[in-house]
């Protein structure tokens, strides 16, 4: 079983630098759409480096994979928004920063894997990005359930092999604090 640690630091960052980049280009940064750009990030990193980005869990959503931590530091977010947050969220779902991200939180892969989903990811429709991202790990999982990040390494085109040296990569990865 592979499993991995969240990093609350760098998935603050994450927020940060996804936001800032859709706004800088005129468009929303809504949880939907940054949600799809980091669980698109994650996947093709994990198979190209051996590790995700976050780290977090996905949930299987009605309208997509959601990284539920992620998910949970936003609604909490939602609710303290103040001057000492690193960014509040309008409504219910639009992030707006407050703060730079913290770029030491990222390697150089994570930024490219970022920032080539955010180009790629950026301009489409909340239903073309839900349809989108409906895929083997996502049907694979049960609703409101996590998804297996062994059917996210095969979704992104891992072979079985890899798929095993990934699930102890993340075991020695729990075992190092």
């Amino acid at each position: 079983m592979i499993q991995y640690k969240y990093n609350s630091a760098k998935a603050t960052a994450s927020v940060l630098y996804i936001s800032q980049k859709l706004i800088a280009e005129g468009l929303d940064s809504d949880f939907h759409k940054m949600f799809k750009i980091l669980y698109d990030a994650e996947r093709t990193h994990l198979i190209d480096w051996g590790r995700p980005i976050i780290g977090d869990t996905y949930i299987r959503m009605t309208d997509g994979p959601v990284p539920s931590k992620l998910y949970d530091d936003l609604k909490a977010e939602r609710r303290a928004s103040s001057d000492e947050t690193p960014f509040t969220v309008e409504g219910r779902f639009i992030v707006i920063p407050t703060q730079d991200p913290d770029m030491d939180e990222f390697s150089d892969s994570d930024i490219e894997y970022i920032d080539n989903s955010i180009k790629e990811n950026k301009s489409e429709d909340f239903g073309t990005l839900s349809r989108k991202f409906h895929d083997l790990a996502w049907r694979a999982a049960d609703p409101d359930s996590p998804m297996s990040w062994s059917n996210i390494a095969e979704e992104a085109g891992a072979s079985q092999e890899e798929i095993e040296t990934l699930a102890l990569l993340s075991e020695s990865d729990h075992i190092s604090l």
